[in-house]
């Protein structure tokens, strides 16, 4: 695209930012639906039974 200096290669470029943006986006919700998962999981164990002291 350089070499031929296309036309709209800055809109292509500032499609490929956003992508990039939505994919870190993307990539920070599943990070919190895993953390979610993992504490739905353990409250569906139920409390943990403390012994007192």
């Amino acid at each position: 695209m350089e070499k031929h200096n296309a036309p709209g290669k800055e809109d292509f470029l500032a499609v490929l930012e956003q992508v990039a943006g939505l994919e870190k986006q993307l990539g920070a919700a599943v990070e919190e639906l895993a953390a979610m998962r993992k504490e739905l999981a353990e409250a569906r164990e139920g409390p943990v039974k403390k012994s007192p002291g």
